[in-house]
C-alpha cells in the first residue's frame, strides 16, 4: 500500500465514523415518554399490505418502503435526508448551518481554513501546537512543479479562470 493509498484510507477511516446511514438507522430506538410506539403503519391501498416502520429521529427510512413494491420521488430533494451527520447540521429554514457545533459565520470570521479543515477531519479545533503541525504537513504538499507554473502564466490576462484549471489539471 502506498503512503497516499494509506493517507486516503485512513482519511476514509475517520470521516465514515461521523455518518450514520442504512442498517444502523433500524437499530436505533428511541423511547417515547408519551406511551406511544414510535412507528407508523402504511398501508398500499393497490394490494392491501401493510408495513409497520420505525421512526427514528423524525425519520423513516426509505428502505422499509421496499417490501411494498414503491420508491420514494422527492423533487428537488425537499424532505430528503441522505444520512445524519455528525460533521454538520442544516436548517434551512432557520438559517442554521454549523460545522461540529460551530455556527459557520463564527468559523468564518475567526478561523482559518486549515483551522476548520482540521476541525471537519478530526472533529476539534487545533490547539497552537496541532495546527502548526498540521500547516507543515499540508504545506509541504502544496507545492507545484515549475513547468506547470509556467503554463499557467502563459494563458491570455483575460482568459477564464476556470478554463486555466481543467487544462492544469490536464497537463499534471
Amino acid at each position: 500500500v502506498s503512503v497516499c493509498g494509506a493517507m486516503a484510507e485512513s482519511r476514509a477511516i475517520i470521516l465514515s465514523r461521523h455518518l450514520v446511514v442504512g442498517e444502523q438507522e433500524e437499530k436505533v430506538v428511541m423511547e417515547d415518554t408519551s406511551g406511544s410506539r414510535n412507528t407508523i403503519t402504511v398501508t398500499d391501498n393497490r394490494t392491501g399490505k401493510t408495513r409497520e416502520m420505525n421512526i427514528v429521529k423524525g425519520t423513516v427510512n426509505a428502505t422499509d418502503f421496499v417490501p411494498l413494491q414503491l420508491r420514494l420521488y422527492d423533487p428537488g430533494f425537499q424532505n430528503t435526508a441522505s444520512c445524519r451527520s455528525q460533521i454538520c447540521f442544516i436548517d434551512g429554514e432557520k438559517g442554521i448551518l454549523t460545522y461540529r457545533g460551530y455556527p459557520i459565520q463564527e468559523l468564518a470570521e475567526n478561523s482559518t481554513f486549515l483551522e476548520v479543515a482540521f476541525l471537519l477531519i478530526y472533529g476539534s479545533l487545533p490547539v497552537k501546537g496541532q495546527l502548526d503541525a498540521w500547516t507543515t504537513r499540508v504545506m509541504r504538499h502544496t507545492f507545484i512543479h515549475s513547468s506547470l507554473a509556467y503554463l499557467m502564466r502563459n494563458f491570455r490576462y483575460d482568459a477564464h479562470p476556470m478554463g486555466m484549471v481543467i487544462s492544469a489539471l490536464a497537463a499534471m
